[in-house]
Parts: structure tokens; C-alpha cells; sequence
């Protein structure tokens, strides 16, 4: 047994003399390619005749004894054993047998032969190949690519052209340019991979190249100062193709640039070009859509009309004064020729019962008050019949007829509920003509806003200027319908001394617009010195969102500019102020960022947000100042900390751009609106997503246009959290139930941009690209109890702290507005 031990010793370190042996009398080395599962052969060298004593040995990290020539060693696998004596012999090749084997063979007592071999084993791809065309960067000429990874050793690939088999290249790396000769509408390129463990044929994919091809409208007509959306889709192109918009004015046809005037998008293969504010001398003519790839170029031509806008009024007053042309012709015509008939016909249609009038009872006292003057004319008209048979009777209940038309027909006799179909139009406030401003200004409304008490509206109108406007609003705004439910108000205010409208020159295009209470500053001695301006009374301020980045802060009734905040590097987009009035100031901007401003000490920047990729379109602070929510030019939306100002998740579901957000009163629902046309409703406490709103085309469509139409452009909750309202590009501003998956109202408005509702409900003020604001009427409801209850629970109570009391499930789901 000891002499057994003292062998295996002596042949391990023969094993490690053959790595560290200097005086080697052959070094020599070969590399051996084995398959996968297959067995092989390892020769020690290419010696003929009678051998020595030959030991094998495994060197990767450390030498590993694996078989000898000697009958006393066994070998270390029952998978190794030696053939003629010399050569290793490995049966069932597995990747772990790749490696570096050496060969030591004792010649003499002082002679040692040693040959090295390098073993690899071969594996074939586990996937079929793939290929593709693209343009070679930097060429206009197009490139075949074919992969076929995760095989060893790298397969050669050929190149064909089909069909015909006609050969266009060989390689070990599979990519082959092709020239322009050889580019063809719908040509087919065969790529073969083979590999020296299979399969026997190969494996191959096939590439089709293909022209691009356009579908457009041959005709669009756009009204003066009114924008129209031409369309350009491209189908069937392979490579894809590069999109352009070119104007058929002059030869060579001229590229059109992305401007103030043009707009031009693009998603995947279709994009459109927007014109706004068109004019006939400018934009009436032939528009030019061009796709090209490298197997082809496509152009199609479009026809814009500009048309001067149709006088609707004009029109329908021209019909009505036709039809009463007509109709006084032919009561003329009867009474010239049949009088007695005309007569006899009146009598009869005086005698009708008009209780089939609708009739607007207003109160009980009015009702009783009418009925008595019906039985008294009743009376009257009896006797004179008995007087003078051929007395024309009188018309007892005409003055309800003119309560119908001179009245509001929301609340009718039968009882239905002040809810109409369609929110009505109250007021729209125009700007006046425009002084001489620079390049930089601009006339959308961007933002709109109410003061937290309802005593003033914000309106940015474009041409760099906020006005501020006392609600409620003059009584020249107001139609006469409406004066009486809803200026109850204007009385008390008259009797205060109204206040009078403001007007702020920003000196910037103004995005933002955010009010908040000032309440005395806590040192006014250090106040008045840093900012003198700054009253040392409450007050109210606003803050301006500018296009240079910078945030000025002014107090509302004196219109007086207390501060001046910088920091941004591009347009400051959005502004909200912590709904507490602890003067905090969120804004985003274009700088993809978000600030986090004090104004208790003099405007310091206290935080920084980053991580947004792209320009932050808007943020909200919940009611209850926990989180704030922020969305972007992605498709995720941003929930943050206010306490911590740290990210707290990402909300994601949206296919396209997020540009708007809000949170419920009682900050237990967040809702999202995006360019997929889509809002979606979050719990932002657990990031569930409970709801999505779909905004769908209406039918006949209200704009000729028809991409995007109904991508979305803002919403907001209403104050008693049991409404939406949205404004979409489609023209048009819904009104959503909370528990209801369609829009309860629509109103029809021209080029939205944003909408808020009036803190105290009843009003929905709505922004438009042509700088005017307008003001429906929005559902004014009593809320149920339950959810007064829900929404003064959940004022405090997080969904977690919900679902964890002790209390129905049904409860629970109620309380978390699971019940949709």
C-alpha cells in the first residue's frame, strides 16, 4: 500500500515537472476541435513506434492528473483511457472538457518529452439566424445583416439573392453592402449559416426590400386664422423610410422646417404637418409628402385650400328671414282670396286646450297665481261668447311660452335635474388688439387659474401679459339666463367696493400660473430690508411661469412685482403652490427638472428633482402636501416625496407622452392624461391603476383632421371630487362621473389647451391656442353622504391604513375607490 502511495506521488509530480520543466526536449503544441456529445482523440505528438512511460494531465488554474501509461494509476474518469498507449481518448465531449491538456512522456532518466494540446468543443447556435437591411451610417447605400450567436466556433454565412441562388457575398462577420445596381422593389436577399456541427444544409432568413408607399388626402381646406393637420402614412417600406414635407412653390421644391407656423410630427411611419393661423397668401397651394428609403423615393401632392370662414349667423338668419318671407306671402295670399277659412282656422286653434305647453313652474305661489288667472279668463271668454260669438278669444297661457324661450330650459315642470346634455357657454373673454411686441411672444393661453377663494381668475392671454380679473365676473360677461343663480354674490361684493382688473406685463411669454394666500412674514424687519416691496399684511400673490426660465411673484391687488426667481435654464412649464399656504413653490420646466422654492426665505431654492428625460410638462401637489406628482415628455409618470423630496415610483401605463395630472380633493386619487388619447386613474399611494378614460372620435368627426385627434391636453378635478374634465385636441370638453367609464357632457371649443375648475364649483374655465378663455357651466350637485364620509376619511387616511381597519370588505373597496 505504501509503495502504492509513493507511485501516485511520483507520477503527480511528473505532472507538475512537465508544466515547470525548462530543459523539455519538445515543446510542441497543437489545437483540437471536438463536437459537442461526440468522443476524440488527443495524440501525444506524432511519434511512430515504441513509447515511453505517458502521463496525461488537465492545465487550466492547476495541473489535474487524468491518465497514465502505467498499469498502477487508475484514470481520474472512466471516460478517459489511452489508445496505443500514448493518445487520450475522451468519449461524451461536454463544455466542461474544453480546456489545455499536456502530454508528458519519460524518455530516459534525464529526458522528458512534453506536447500540449488545446481542446475546444464546438456547440451550434440554440436559435435560428436572423437578418436585416439598414442604411450603413454615414452611406446611402444599404447593408445585409445576419446574426447567428451563441454557437462556437463563429459560423460562415453566404449571402443569395433570390430567387435564382445567384451569390452577392461570403463572410465570416455576415454583413454584405449592396450596390444600387442591385436594389430592387421587392427583391429578396437569403442569408445561409453553417456550422461545423450542423445542421448538414444550414440555416437561413430572408430579407425583402421594398419601396415605401404613401397614403394621403388629395384635398384639405383650412379656414383663415383657423390651423389644419395634413397627413402623410407610409406603408409597406423596408428599410424604413425618411419622411419629409416639402412646399410646391418653387423648383427645387423647398423642405419645410418645424416653426411657430408649421408643426410637424412624426410617429413610426406617419407624420403629419400641422399650419396654424392660416392665410391664403402664405398657405394656399400644393404640399409635397416624401418618403425614401434606399430602394426608392415616393411623393404625393396635397391641395390646401384657404377659405374665408363660413358666416353661420349670417346664414341661418338669411333661411329664417326666407321661410318668413314665405310664410307672410302665403297668410296673404289665404286672406286675400279665403278669408272666412283663415278665420275659421284661427278660431280653432284658439279654442285648443294649451296644456301641452311645457311650462316653467318657478314656485307654488306662481302656479296658484295662474291657475286663478285661467278661471278668470276662462270666465271672461265665456261671456263674451255669449256677448259676440265672433269675439276672438285670448290667449291665456302665451306668457309661458316666452318664459320657454326667454328663460333657461334647464329646469322644466316635469322635474328633471339641472344637468344639461351640454355645458352652456357663460362667457368668453377676448384680448384686446396687441401691442408691438418682440419675436419671442406668442398668443396661447397657456394657464388658467382661480384664486383659492374664489375672488380672482388668472388668465395668461398671450403677447407676454396675465390679466387679473375679479370674479364674479361684470355683469356684461354674464348672460342675463345665468345672472340669476349664479351672482347671488355680486351684490355683497358691490357693497365691499369691488376691486378692478389688473393687467401684468411679464415681459416673457407666460406658461404657468399658480395663487397663494401671503400671510404676514414672521420677521418684518428682516423682510423689509432684503425686499422693501413685500407688504408685512396678508395678502394674495401670484406666480408667472416665464419662457426665459425665470419665476416672478406678484401681489395681486396692487399688481406690484415682489420677487424675481431664477435658476431654471429653459421654459418654466408648470407652477403649484402646497395647497396649505406654507409658501411652498413647485415648478417644472422644459430644463427637464423640478424646483422646490421657499418664499419664507426670500425665494431660496431649497431642492433640485431630476431624473425626468424629457420637458417636464406639469406637476401637483396633493391636497394633503404628501406627494407631488410630476409627468413629462414619457410615458411614465413621477411621484415624489414632499417631505423628503426623494422619488417615491413611477407610475407607468401610458403609450405616449404624459401632459397633464391631478389629484382628487381628498388626495386619495391621482389621474393622468397622455397623448394615446387616454386618462388613467392611480391610487398613488399603492400605484395601482384603477381606471382608464378613453377618448374617442365623435361621429360626424368635428375636425377634418384624422391623426391624433383626440390626443389629450389637460384635465382637473372638480372641487368636490366627484367630476373630470378634460380638453382634448379634438375640440371638444368633457365632463366625466367619477363612477362612470363615458363622458356625461360635451362641449364644442376651438384649439383647447387647459381648463380649471372655479374652487367652489359650477364653472369650468377653458385656455385656447387664439388667447381667449371661456366659461361653461360644469354639474353642481349635491354630494351623497357616503361620499362626504369617504372623502372626509381619506382627507387623513392613507389606502394602507384603510385596509387595515378592521371593517367590511365592501367598505374597504369603497373607501379605496375600488367599486368602479
Amino acid at each position: 500500500m505504501a509503495a502504492g502511495v509513493r507511485a501516485s506521488e511520483s507520477w503527480v509530480l511528473v505532472c507538475f515537472g512537465a508544466l515547470l520543466a525548462r530543459w523539455v526536449a519538445a515543446g510542441l503544441e497543437a489545437v483540437t476541435i471536438g463536437e459537442i456529445h461526440e468522443n476524440i482523440t488527443l495524440h501525444c505528438g506524432n511519434i511512430s513506434g515504441p513509447r515511453g512511460l505517458v502521463t496525461w494531465c488537465r492545465n487550466d488554474s492547476e495541473s489535474v492528473f487524468l491518465l497514465s501509461s502505467s498499469s498502477s494509476l487508475p484514470p481520474a474518469q472512466s471516460r478517459f483511457s489511452l489508445v496505443n498507449a500514448s493518445a487520450l481518448h475522451i468519449e461524451a465531449l461536454n463544455l466542461q472538457d474544453e480546456g489545455n491538456y499536456t502530454c508528458s512522456e519519460v524518455l530516459n532518466k534525464t529526458e522528458t518529452r512534453r506536447f500540449q494540446v488545446w481542446l475546444q468543443v464546438a456547440t451550434p447556435p440554440p436559435s435560428a439566424p436572423q437578418c436585416w437591411a439598414e442604411v450603413s451610417p454615414g452611406l446611402f447605400s444599404l447593408q445585409l445583416n445576419c446574426r447567428w450567436a451563441g454557437g462556437y466556433p463563429d459560423p460562415d454565412f453566404l449571402w443569395t439573392e433570390e430567387p435564382g441562388g445567384v451569390v452577392v457575398g461570403t463572410s465570416k462577420l455576415g454583413v454584405e453592402m449592396l450596390s444600387q445596381s442591385q436594389l430592387s422593389d421587392g427583391k429578396k436577399f437569403k442569408c445561409v449559416g453553417s456550422h461545423i456541427v450542423g445542421p448538414e444544409l444550414g440555416a437561413s432568413c430572408v430579407v425583402q426590400i421594398r419601396s415605401p408607399s404613401l397614403l394621403s388626402e388629395p384635398m384639405k381646406t383650412c379656414f383663415v386664422g383657423g390651423s389644419v393637420t395634413l397627413t402623410c402614412q407610409v406603408s409597406g417600406a423596408y428599410p424604413p423610410a425618411k419622411i419629409m414635407w416639402l412646399r410646391n412653390l418653387t423648383q427645387p421644391k423647398v423642405v419645410i422646417q418645424p416653426s411657430g407656423h408649421h408643426l410637424i410630427t412624426q410617429s413610426g411611419q406617419s407624420s403629419t404637418l400641422t399650419i396654424r393661423n392660416c392665410s391664403q397668401d402664405l398657405d394656399e397651394g400644393y404640399y409635397v409628402c416624401r418618403a425614401e428609403n434606399a430602394v426608392g423615393v415616393r411623393e404625393v401632392d396635397i391641395w390646401l385650400s384657404v377659405k374665408e370662414p363660413l358666416n353661420i349667423g349670417g346664414i341661418v338668419a338669411t333661411v329664417v328671414s326666407l321661410l318668413l318671407l314665405g310664410l307672410a306671402i302665403i297668410t296673404g295670399l289665404l286672406l286675400y282670396y279665403s278669408p272666412v277659412f283663415c278665420w275659421k282656422v284661427g278660431s280653432t286653434f284658439r279654442r285648443q286646450d294649451m296644456g301641452d305647453v311645457m311650462v316653467l313652474v318657478d314656485s307654488e305661489e306662481e302656479e296658484m297665481e295662474e291657475e286663478e288667472d285661467a278661471a278668470e279668463e276662462e270666465e271672461e271668454e265665456a261671456s263674451e261668447r255669449e256677448e259676440s260669438p265672433i269675439e276672438i278669444t285670448k290667449y291665456g297661457h302665451i306668457h309661458r311660452v316666452t318664459a320657454l324661450v326667454n328663460g333657461n330650459v334647464d329646469q322644466m315642470g316635469n322635474g328633471l335635474q339641472a344637468l344639461q346634455e351640454e355645458p352652456l357657454l357663460l362667457a368668453e373673454l377676448k384680448p384686446g388688439r396687441p401691442h408691438q411686441f418682440d419675436w419671442k411672444s406668442s398668443c396661447e393661453t397657456w394657464s388658467v387659474a382661480f384664486s383659492p377663494d374664489g375672488s380672482w381668475f388668472a388668465w395668461s392671454q398671450g403677447h407676454c401679459i396675465v390679466k387679473l380679473i375679479p370674479w364674479p365676473l361684470e355683469e356684461q360677461f354674464i348672460p342675463k339666463g345665468f345672472e340669476a343663480k349664479s351672482r347671488s354674490s355680486k351684490n355683497e361684493t358691490k357693497g365691499r367696493g369691488s376691486p378692478k382688473e389688473k393687467t401684468l406685463d411679464c415681459g416673457q411669454i407666460v406658461w404657468g400660473l399658480a395663487f397663494s394666500p401671503w400671510p404676514s412674514p414672521p420677521s418684518k424687519k428682516l423682510w423689509a430690508r432684503h425686499h422693501p416691496q413685500v407688504p408685512d399684511v396678508s395678502c394674495l400673490i401670484l406666480a408667472t411661469g416665464l419662457n426665459d426660465g425665470q419665476i416672478k411673484i406678484w401681489e395681486v391687488q396692487t399688481g406690484l412685482l415682489l420677487l424675481n426667481l431664477s435658476g431654471h435654464q429653459d421654459v418654466v412649464r408648470d407652477l403649484s403652490f402646497t395647497p396649505s399656504g406654507s409658501l411652498i413653490l413647485v415648478s417644472a420646466s422644459r430644463d427637464k427638472t423640478l424646483r422646490i422654492w421657499d418664499l419664507n426665505k426670500h425665494g431660496k431654492q431649497i431642492q433640485v428633482l431630476s431624473g425626468h428625460l424629457q420637458w417636464v410638462y406639469c406637476c401637483s401637489i396633493s391636497p394633503d402636501c404628501s406627494m407631488l406628482c410630476s409627468a413629462a415628455g414619457e410615458k411614465s409618470v413621477f411621484l415624489w416625496s414632499m417631505r423628503s423630496y426623494t422619488l417615491i415610483r413611477k407610475l407607468e401605463g401610458h403609450q405616449s407622452s404624459v401632459v397633464s395630472c391631478d389629484f382628487s380633493p381628498d388626495s386619495a386619487l391621482l389621474v393622468t392624461a397622455s397623448y394615446d388619447t387616454n386618462v388613467i386613474m392611480w391610487d398613488p399611494y399603492t400605484g395601482e391603476r384603477l381606471r382608464s378614460l378613453h377618448h374617442t372620435q365623435l361621429n360626424p368627426p368635428m375636425d377634418d383632421s384624422d391623426v391624433h385627434i383626440s390626443s389629450l391636453r389637460s384635465v382637473c378635478f372638480s372641487p368636490e371630487g366627484l367630476y373630470l374634465a378634460t380638453v382634448a385636441d379634438d375640440r371638444l370638453l368633457r365632463i366625466w362621473a367619477l363612477e362612470l367609464k363615458t363622458p356625461i357632457a360635451f362641449a364644442p371649443m376651438t384649439n383647447g389647451l387647459c381648463c380649471t375648475f372655479f374652487p367652489h364649483g359650477g364653472v369650468i374655465a377653458t385656455g385656447t391656442r387664439d388667447g381667449h378663455v371661456q366659461f361653461w357651466t360644469a354639474p353642481r350637485v349635491l354630494s351623497s353622504l357616503k361620499h362626504l364620509c369617504r372623502k372626509a376619511l381619506r382627507s387623513f387616511l392613507t389606502t394602507y391604513q384603510v385596509l387595515a381597519l378592521p371593517i367590511p370588505k365592501k367598505m374597504k373597496e369603497f373607501l379605496t375607490y375600488r367599486t368602479f
